[in-house]
């Protein structure tokens, strides 16, 4: 499957208004909104693919390889509930955990064109940057007439959306059209969404925004010295005299979010003593995430085929979370070994044929940031499946890539 040329020409006003309408879809499905007891309206996002079918008549075959895999999914959940009789009191947590898992599927049974791409990507920096200016206020309105402390971290924290906001600065940073979009406004756009991602108090989202931005660093500049010229060293100068202007302005606004990540990420990975401690106690975050990946692994080397059958990791007694705390931990729990595998090379496959060229940006651009983008999704997925905003985003995130993992797959096979 070969991706559809760029649209010629200026855009329609239909096709403004259906990019428009789902953008403002996707936007609803991202909205951190609970209905009833932890039922988040993130899963709203499948009624697309579901509308789609229901207006076309007709299904789209979703390819030899991902159907195996789907069938496999399939028999693991059958399987757990026959023989997994000591949890059949749990039947109704596992039929449900098993359809959010599969509805990952979904957009396979679709196709996904370019108006459904470009209405993903605004309403990934659109969300973004309309929670990181409600995080700006409420705690600017905290902060005003006294001293907020780390405390901040319970007000406007998260661990869950971070990874949104690191894609949407990608997008407003690299993407063309939606730096077209954007236009004067990209550069205030990048700093409040860069100020939504300090205020997250994630660590894991600061270590993937340094880490992120280094590899970029490498690979867009990294025979720069080889090929310097005037133009590139006035480039590379002005983008470390923007990053720190930017730091020097969220620093002003934000004080305790630095003074946060100084004690609890730099001074705490710069303390051996501090980082063994940590790692030996159940109480702490690292520590915890050690016990719980440990019981995993013992939990699945018992149950190889199928893993929990779906059912979460607060299914083990004594554990200090009700969540794995990872996504591939997660998996790996769920569906056991083989269906972790099988998971795992479904983005193995998409990371491949993202190699093979640009799929989202108009022909004669660099696609290396669609490439770390999805790389960088597929990792910072980790933080908690299936939470409503990891299923959500996770089911974002597939759109595509599920029609890449077709066309490789099902080469695989033919070549088999």
């Amino acid at each position: 499957m070969r991706p559809a040329a760029p649209r010629q020409g200026g855009m329609t006003v239909s096709t403004f208004l259906k990019q428009a309408a789902l953008a403002l879809f996707f936007v609803f499905c991202m909205h951190p909104v609970s209905i009833g007891v932890g039922v988040g309206v993130n899963y709203t996002f499948v009624l697309l693919p579901l509308f789609v079918v229901l207006a076309q008549g007709r299904l789209q075959y979703p390819g030899g390889m991902l159907t195996m895999f789907a069938t496999f999914y399939v028999l693991v959940f059958f399987i757990a509930t026959l023989y997994q009789v000591d949890l059949f009191a749990m039947s109704a947590w596992r039929f449900g955990s098993f359809l959010i898992f599969m509805s990952m599927f979904s957009y396979a049974f679709i196709t996904i064109d370019a108006d459904k791409i470009a209405a993903f990507k605004a309403s990934v920096v659109v969300i973004s940057v309309y929670l990181s200016l409600e995080s700006a206020f409420v705690l600017l309105e905290a902060s005003t007439g006294k001293i907020v402390g780390f405390e901040a971290k319970d007000l406007v924290g998260t661990q869950r959306i971070g990874f949104i906001y690191l894609i949407a600065l990608w997008l407003a940073y690299l993407d063309p059209p939606i730096k077209r979009l954007l236009g004067l406004f990209r550069y205030p756009v990048l700093l409040v969404l860069l100020a939504g991602l300090v205020l997250t108090f994630s660590r894991s989202s600061i270590v993937s925004l340094f880490v992120g931005f280094l590899l970029f660093a490498l690979v867009k500049h990294g025979n720069l010295l080889r090929r310097l010229s005037a133009r590139a060293l006035l480039n590379g100068v002005a983008t470390i005299v923007g990053i720190i202007a930017f730091g020097l302005i969220l620093f002003w606004l934000f004080p305790v979010a630095f003074q946060f990540f100084d004690v609890r990420l730099l001074s705490f990975l710069t303390n051996e003593g501090d980082v063994v401690t940590a790692l030996n106690s159940r109480e702490s975050s690292e520590g915890a995430r050690v016990y719980i990946a440990m019981n995993v692994i013992e939990f699945v080397i018992r149950n190889p085929f199928t893993g929990s059958g779906y059912l979460g990791v607060w299914t083990i007694p004594g554990l200090p979370a009700g969540s794995a705390h990872g996504q591939y931990m997660d998996v790996l729990f769920r569906t056991g070994p083989i269906g972790f595998l099988c998971y795992l090379s479904i983005f193995y496959a998409v990371l491949r044929y993202l190699r093979r060229g640009d799929r989202f940006t108009h022909a004669g651009t660099c696609g290396d940031h669609d490439q770390a983008l999805r790389l960088h999704t597929s990792q910072e997925i980790v933080q908690g499946w299936p939470g409503g905003w990891d299923a959500c985003f996770f089911q974002l995130w597939l759109e595509e890539s599920f029609r890449a993992a077709r066309v490789i797959l099902d080469d695989f096979r033919r070549r088999l």
